[in-house]
């Protein structure tokens, strides 16, 4: 089955337009690949890109099926390359990279004021960037949630997303946006605001750490969710059913979990000698408790009484932090996570996906 962007080629409205003048003095960015000589040109906006045709071909499906394909003009696309990309954008602001014999050239003065009011031409190229990065095994930095969406959103319409999703991992160790940032009195990650959409991403994607993580967070967050309400001020993205019901399931499960600590809590606390747990205020929703669940557990392993390993383990459970990139260096019931338990999971067998499948 031909993948998406590869199955046609991009429409061009009577409306397009090409990116053709833009500021001097540009220089292109080469990526260099022993005994290969650079044989493709990329213009993405303004920005020259030099790479070579055998590593789009490799990596990209869409390169694979239209570099050559059966309408390209005969020869090389100029002296020095024999492949030549422009950049073509759309009046609603998508774009695109279309052989530039094709492209009519058009003057870009008015079409700069459009494409900055739709899209941020430096994050684009930025993204674009990233994605040839991965293609040739470079490293690259993912400095805020945008960067993975919009490599993301490029590596599907270029039918990249096997070599994004492999080089991905490398990118999220020690990126900023699983650092604890401040914003006045309220403390935060990119991480934690995002989640909901990085699942999609990382779905899109098909990698595991990254759907992980979005996963624990989003599962976290399900009761403000549920309840329509926004999630650190962000209205939370419609996901597809399919993710919807693995949520739910790990919801289900995270509610059971809580829900049974609490029973024998409350068991220990009848039976216990001296008051048991310290006065905090406690929410009505389950599942908005991780700091009193914290309190007691604190206070079971720093005053000496007799032990109760059954309590114990279910408030080892509940109060399991399944984050692995997180970079804040608190647990559940702790400062920037103190109404949220962090249990939830989903096993590698579970994960949306056929693991199998290497190209998609």
């Amino acid at each position: 089955m031909p993948p998406k962007a590869a199955s046609k080629k991009r429409r061009r409205a009577e409306s397009t337009a090409v990116v053709e003048d833009g500021p001097p003095g540009r220089d292109p960015i080469i990526f260099v690949s022993p005994g290969l000589q650079s044989d493709v040109r990329l213009r993405v906006f303004y920005q020259p890109f030099h790479v070579h045709s055998v590593v789009l071909k490799l990596h990209s499906n869409y390169f694979r099926k239209f570099l050559d394909s059966p309408d390209k003009a005969d020869g090389p696309a100029s002296a020095s390359f024999q492949y030549e990309y422009t950049t073509v954008v759309d009046e609603d602001g998508g774009w695109g990279l279309e052989s530039a014999d094709k492209a009519a050239p058009q003057s870009s003065h008015s079409l700069a004021e459009a494409l900055e009011a739709a899209i941020s031409i430096a994050d684009e190229i930025t993204a674009f960037k990233n994605m040839l990065s991965a293609m040739y095994n470079r490293p690259y930095m993912i400095e805020n949630p945008d960067d993975i969406l919009a490599v993301t959103k490029l590596a599907d319409f270029y039918c990249a997303l096997p070599i994004v999703s492999a080089t991905l991992t490398g990118a999220l160790l020690g990126s900023p946006i699983f650092k604890l940032q401040h914003m006045g009195k309220r403390s935060y990650t990119d991480m934690e605001i995002m989640a909901p959409f990085l699942l999609g991403a990382a779905f899109k994607l098909r990698h595991k750490v990254l759907f992980r993580e979005s996963f624990v967070h989003v599962v976290s967050q399900l009761s403000k969710i549920k309840r329509g309400k926004k999630v650190n001020g962000i209205p939370p993205p419609l996901l597809n059913p399919t993710l919807q019901a693995l949520i739910r399931n790990a919801y289900t499960r995270m509610l059971e979990r809580i829900l049974t600590a609490n029973q024998v809590l409350n068991n220990r606390i009848i039976s216990c000698p001296f008051r048991l747990g310290p006065m905090y205020p406690t929410s009505t929703d389950p599942t908005e408790n991780a700091e009193w669940f914290r309190a007691i557990s604190n206070q079971i392993l720093f005053t000496s009484f007799e032990p109760d390993a059954d309590l114990e383990s279910h408030l080892d459970a509940v109060l399991k932090n399944n984050l692995v990139l997180d970079q804040t260096e608190f647990g559940p019931g702790e400062l920037l996570y103190e109404k949220r338990f962090l249990c939830g999971n989903i096993a590698d067998r579970d994960m949306p996906w056929d693991s199998a499948e290497t190209d998609w």
